[in-house]
C-alpha cells in the first residue's frame, strides 16, 4: 500500500506543480493580456484625440469660411442698397427738374428715339398737361431733324412715373425715367460702385 499511497501522493504532488505552472502561465497571460489593453486603448485614445482634433480643425475652419462668406453677403447688400439709393435720389431729382429743365429733358429723349416723327406720344398722369405745352415744341424740334412734325399726344397716360413713351405703328420706344435709370445703372453701376466704395 505503500507503493501506492507514494503513487498518489507523486500523482498529487505532479498535479500541484501543473496547477502551479497552468497558473503562473495563466497569470503571465493575464498580465499580458492587460497590458495590450492598456496599450491598445492608450492608442486607441491617441488617434481618437488626433481625430477630434482634426475636426475641430475642420469645424472651426468651416465655420470661419461660412462667417466670411457671410460678412462678404452682407456687405454687397449694403453696397446694393446703397448703390440703389444713390440711383434713386438721382431718379427724384429728375422727376422734381424745374419746368425749363423737364422740357429740354423731354425733347431731347423724343429726338433721341422718333422714327417717323408721326408717332404718339405718352406722357406720365401728372405731366399731361405740360406735354400738351411743349407738344409744338417737340413737332417743331422733329421738323428740325427732317422728320414730318406730327406727333400727338396720347389721351391715355403712362403707368410710369416720368418721361415719355413714342408709340408708332409697328414700335413703341420707352424712355420713360424709369426704364432710362433701369438702363444706366446696368452700364454704370459698377463704375459707380468703384467711386463710391474705393
Amino acid at each position: 500500500m505503500a507503493t501506492t499511497e507514494k503513487i498518489v501522493q507523486q500523482i498529487l504532488d505532479d498535479a500541484e506543480s501543473i496547477v502551479q505552472e497552468i497558473s503562473s502561465v495563466s497569470e503571465k497571460q493575464a498580465a499580458d493580456l492587460v497590458t495590450a489593453a492598456r496599450e491598445a486603448i492608450a492608442s486607441s485614445a491617441e488617434a481618437h484625440s488626433k481625430e477630434l482634433q482634426a475636426q475641430a480643425g475642420d469645424a472651426r475652419r468651416r465655420i470661419l469660411i461660412a462667417a466670411e462668406m457671410t460678412v462678404r453677403r452682407e456687405a454687397l447688400a449694403k453696397r446694393q442698397e446703397i448703390l440703389g439709393e444713390v440711383y434713386n435720389q438721382a431718379l427724384e431729382r429728375v422727376y422734381s427738374l424745374p419746368e425749363d429743365d423737364w422740357a429740354s429733358l423731354i425733347e431731347k429723349l423724343v429726338l433721341e428715339v422718333v422714327e417717323t416723327g408721326k408717332e404718339k406720344v405718352k406722357f406720365a398722369a401728372a405731366d399731361m398737361e405740360r406735354g400738351r405745352k411743349i407738344l409744338p415744341r417737340l413737332n417743331k424740334s422733329v421738323k428740325a431733324k427732317g422728320l414730318p412734325g406730327e406727333l400727338t399726344v396720347d389721351t391715355d397716360p403712362g403707368s410710369f412715373r416720368g418721361g415719355v413713351v413714342l408709340i408708332g405703328t409697328a414700335t413703341e420706344m420707352n424712355a420713360s425715367f424709369e426704364a432710362l435709370f433701369r438702363n444706366l445703372r446696368n452700364e454704370s453701376e459698377t463704375e459707380v460702385a468703384a467711386i463710391l466704395f474705393k
